[in-house]
This record gives structure tokens, sequence and C-alpha cells, in this order.
């Protein structure tokens, strides 16, 4: 019968408490490490924005300028685009829709370069919107914001994707002097328009090149769930972004400049609406 021993007795484990003022070190190591990585994120898709508008720009301008030599093939092109958000047949996926028609002498081929066409869409302004498709989105002209140094495309439909791309119109139109123009609040975008100032000139040209000229007349602040309130006023044009904490929206309304016979434009001054306490409505949240 074998020997029986005694089962050794191991110490007892202690446990080691986490400091409290360490806790503290390392939640607060955490919440920086989160911010920092947030303010990254939102350097990178700004600059991201940035970037894509640029790009259209300068493809819409090279629209314009193209449609102001009635020999380019852009001009003879007019009216043979593709529907908005359609990508066309017969053309390049980037500049939209031309049904290939025939090419000028020694112009490349028409499968292998469309040129850009210049199409209509009835939103409410008589003879319709014209638009051109640029990265198979349709695209209507330039908004030019001179004292915050900005020149962006905008797109004749918004959604929440196009507007991280470019100010979106939200409603109305140029003619029927009722447009409404959504965009996100990056800094490259409309994150500074409550700095504007009674004044301040805005500018939009079509993709045919015409030029409207407005003055920036009130600046208001408008609870995100109160849409009619954006779409309904007697302003030629009004532009509105989200605040920085998503609270409240800044909305910039304008008045289209006078005929030159009409006189000097009146000295408007800015004014700040009361706040609407109603609660918000997510489906009415464009920005």
């Amino acid at each position: 019968m074998p020997a029986k021993f005694p089962a050794a007795k191991l110490p007892p484990v202690k446990r080691k408490r986490i400091h409290p003022g360490t806790l503290f070190i390392i939640v607060g190591v955490a919440a920086i490490a989160a911010a920092a990585a947030i303010w990254l994120y939102n350097e990178y898709d700004d600059r991201r924005a940035a970037e894509s508008s640029e790009v259209r720009v300068q493809t819409i301008l090279e629209v314009i300028m193209s449609l102001s030599d009635p020999t380019s093939p852009e001009a003879g092109a007019a009216g043979q685009g593709a529907s908005p958000g359609s990508s066309g047949t017969g053309g390049s996926s980037d500049t939209g829709a031309a049904s290939g028609s025939g090419t000028a002498p020694g112009a490349p081929d028409a499968e292998s370069v469309a040129p850009p066409v210049v199409d209509r869409l009835e939103t409410g302004g008589g003879s319709g919107t014209p638009y051109v498709m640029v990265e198979r989105e349709a695209y209507m002209g330039i908004l030019s914001i001179p004292a915050l140094s900005l020149n962006l495309p905008v797109n004749l439909t918004w959604s929440y994707p196009k507007l991280r791309t470019s100010p979106c119109r939200y409603s109305g139109d140029i003619e029927s002097n009722d447009l409404v123009i959504a965009g996100h609040s990056y800094r490259s975008h409309f994150g500074n328009l409550s700095t504007l100032a009674a004044g301040d000139v805005v500018t939009f040209t079509d993709v045919e090149g015409r030029e409207s000229r407005y003055y920036v007349s009130a600046i208001e602040t408008v609870h995100p769930s109160d849409t009619r309130r954006v779409v309904t006023s007697p302003y030629d044009l009004t532009l509105f972004t989200c605040t920085f904490d998503s609270r409240n929206r800044v909305v910039v309304r304008c008045f289209r400049e006078p005929e030159p016979d009409a006189g000097p434009v009146d000295d408007i001054p800015v004014e700040e609406l009361p706040q609407d306490d109603t609660p918000q409505d997510p489906d009415d949240d464009p920005v």
C-alpha cells in the first residue's frame, strides 16, 4: 500500500487592485486616442470632399468653355444626354452620356472619348435646369462664395451620399427664384456659412455659362425638423447646412441682384430667428 503524503498547500494568490489614479489615466489616454482618431478621420474626409469638388468644378468649367465655342463637339451634342442618375449609352462613364452621332474630323474615337453633354431636367423653372453628367452624377453648375474662397459644384438632386461629394440642389430652381442648396458642414463646403455677413456676394454659374449674382440678406438658425421653413421663403436663393454639433441648421438667405436700372441694393440687417423646439424628424434632415 503506497504511503500517503499530505497535499502541498499553495500560497494564496494576491490580486492586485488597480489604483484609482491609474484607472483615470488609462481612461483619459483612451479618450484622447479616440478624439484624435475622430479628428484625423474628419480631416481626411474634409480633404477628400475638397479634392472631389475641385475635380468636378474643373470638369464643369471645361464644359462651359467648350460650349462657348459653337464649333466644339460638346456644343453640337447638347440635348442628347442621359437623364440624371444614368450613365447613358455609348459614352464615357466619367463625363456622361453621348449617343455617338459622329465626331469632328481628326477627333478621337467616340468610344474612347465622349464629349460632355448638356441636357435639361424640369425642376419647376419653365425651360428646365441644364445639367451635365460628371462621374455618373448630374451637375447643374458652380456655386461661388468669394468671402469664403469657395467654388463648389452643385449636384442636380440630393442624397446623403451625394452630400459627401458636393452641395446639392434640395428644391427650387434658378428661373423660379426659389433655389435651395444643401451642403455638408465640411470646412471645404458649407462649414463656415455662419461667418457670412449681409451684403456678401454669392454667384451661381450654370453649365451653359449663365451667371446669377446674389447678395446675402439674412442668416437664420433653424431646427433640423423645420424643413418647411427652410424651403418656403421669399428669398431667391437659400443655402443651408448643419451646425458642428448637428443640433440646428444654419440657413443663409440671398436676394438676386436686380437689373441694372433697378437702383442700388438696400442694406438689409442680418436677422437671428428664434429656435424651434419641435422634436427632430431624422427623415427631414438632409445634412
